[in-house]
């Protein structure tokens, strides 16, 4: 199926009877000005109402979909309607179109709410392109809400204010050849920018950018300038090249995750870190670590001073947006440890491994899960650690991604493969990251079949639990299944099998303490790490 966007005159144009147009006409106004609508034309072209089913006396159900704030708009509206069949909050409502005298042909109509958003030609847009589109619309409801006293009063004020929404919409137009952006995502931009103001208070920055290039949309030819921004040789583009180039860390965010740079005397701070940051020496030696803390600690002073702040994004879940200062302060610096003593430690949960089989669609049956869980608590909040596969359809290494649950939940990030390595050596703790050094045909498996039994009854013995997996023999029987069929996932499995065994043999409090050390590493939390603003 391919949903393309349509205009509520399409859905409209084939509607004779009055009462079904007013009707629909009605919803469309619940709906909002601004209300996307999507159909997929292989199953209704719009070119009859009500809609005949070919296969049987009757109608066949209408569906349209649209975002969410607008299927919430419409729910609330027609929920309790005498023509509302179904609903579902936050998902989708059936209204039912009376047909004929004798109403024996309803037709249904499902407004349902969309997944992926697409282009004008019914194309998925990609992610890269919609984290473009999403990180400039932030930037720039940013920058406007900083020349506003106060920024917005509500999310209806950036629609309501034509500079603002009309950059907005040009974004959206000219990256993702789409109308918008809806109206869920005016709200997540509100709320933003709600939290930045309240932390940020009275920021004077001139400069607002997510940097020039646009991973796979400069692919495209759609790189996008904020109006009034620089368009080359931004902040972003300088600071990403000044630690790989120094420091050798090709990827920026696995130093400081900021998504996009409020900035002001950007120019003194270039001079400033060019002058006392560079660094030719060997990589990894105590030198360069000193020269990067003396990068934070400038940035830290830039951010104090409100002359440069990077900020983290995350799509707000509820109607407020939280925000969290990460790497500022000296007293957060020095909260995890003082000396050779830890002021702050979290505990390490229980871990799941699963081993067990599920059926696929076709009839056939394959692993339940291709990832493992290692759970650290800190009070009411939990943080889940997805042990995986870098991908899901070829041999390679793990990452370690982690969200963060309960009542500030948050999806974290990953921790660095290479900085996850230097912890467990300083735990003593040795693992092999190469999937090449395990198993990948079930000969090779067979060999070392004891010491994977060996392993996974020591893991029982520490609690960790392996799903549908039942006994040792068909754990193992489950993983030689799955080495000729999946050998790629029989073989991350065996390296989420060794990892969590290196873990979880550590005593109880260098457990606790390693488990809070990568907490800290998926936060990018530390002396190592750039200062940023966090706002989910």
């Amino acid at each position: 199926m391919a949903y393309q966007n349509v205009k509520a005159s399409d859905i409209l144009y084939p509607i004779k009877t009055k009462a079904q147009r007013t009707t629909m006409q009605n919803i469309f106004r619940a709906a909002g000005p601004n209300a996307i609508f999507r159909v997929d034309k292989d199953d209704w072209d719009m070119s009859q109402f009500p809609l005949p089913d070919k296969n049987r006396r009757g109608t066949k159900q209408i569906t349209i979909k649209s975002s969410a704030s607008t299927i919430n708009s419409i729910i609330k509206e027609y929920k309790n309607k005498p023509n509302t069949d179904t609903y579902k909050e936050s998902e989708y409502i059936t209204i039912v179109f009376k047909i004929g005298q004798a109403y024996t042909r309803p037709q249904k109509v499902k407004f349902e709410k969309t997944g992926k958003l697409v282009d004008s030609q019914g194309r998925s847009i990609s992610d890269a392109t919609m984290t473009a589109m999403q990180e400039l619309g932030s930037a720039w409801v940013f920058h406007r809400a900083f020349k506003k006293a106060g920024g917005f009063s509500n999310w209806q004020g950036i629609k309501n204010d034509k500079e603002t929404f009309d950059v907005l919409r040009d974004i959206w137009r000219k990256l993702g050849d789409v109308e918008g952006p809806d109206d869920d995502w005016v709200e997540n931009f509100y709320a933003q920018s709600r939290a930045v103001l309240a932390n940020i208070k009275n920021g004077k920055f001139d400069e607002f950018t997510r940097g020039s290039s646009h991973s796979s949309v400069t692919a495209a030819g759609k790189n996008y300038t904020l109006p009034g921004m620089k368009k080359n040789d931004t902040f972003m583009e300088y600071v990403t090249d000044f630690v790989k180039d120094n420091y050798g860390i090709a990827q920026k965010d696995n130093w400081d995750p900021a998504d996009i740079w409020m900035i002001r005397n950007e120019e003194k701070y270039r001079k400033a870190i060019d002058d006392t940051c560079k660094y030719d020496g060997p990589k990894g030696s105590v030198s360069m670590q000193t020269q990067l803390f003396q990068l934070n600690a400038i940035l830290r002073s830039a951010y104090k001073r409100k002359d440069i702040v990077g900020i983290s994004l995350k799509k707000v879940s509820g109607k407020v947006a939280k925000f969290q200062a990460v790497n500022v302060s000296g007293k957060f610096l020095q909260q995890r440890q003082v000396g050779n003593k830890f002021t702050l430690e979290y505990k390490a949960g229980k871990a799941q491994c699963p081993l067990g089989v599920k059926s696929t669609k076709d009839g056939g049956v394959t692993i339940e899960t291709q990832d493992s869980r290692f759970f650290v608590h800190d009070g009411a909040t939990t943080y889940n650690f997805q042990i995986k596969a870098n991908t899901s359809t070829k041999k390679s290494g793990l990452k370690y991604e982690a969200t963060q649950e309960g009542a500030a939940a948050a999806r974290l990030g990953k921790a660095t493969v290479e900085k996850v390595l230097s912890l467990m050596a300083f735990y003593q703790v040795k693992f092999n990251k190469e999937p090449d050094s395990y198993p990948y045909s079930p000969a090779e498996f067979l060999a070392q079949k004891d010491t994977y039994a060996r392993m996974i009854r020591d893991l029982q013995g520490k609690g960790v639990t392996f799903g549908r997996g039942e006994d040792v023999d068909k754990m193992l029987d489950t993983l030689l299944f799955l080495f000729n069929e999946e050998p790629w996932v029989a073989n991350s499995k065996l390296q989420q099998i060794t990892w969590l065994h290196k873990i979880m043999m550590l005593s109880p409090k260098d457990l606790n303490r390693f488990a809070t050390d990568l907490v800290f590493l998926s936060k990018k939390e530390g002396r190592e790490y750039g200062p940023f603003g966090k706002v989910y």
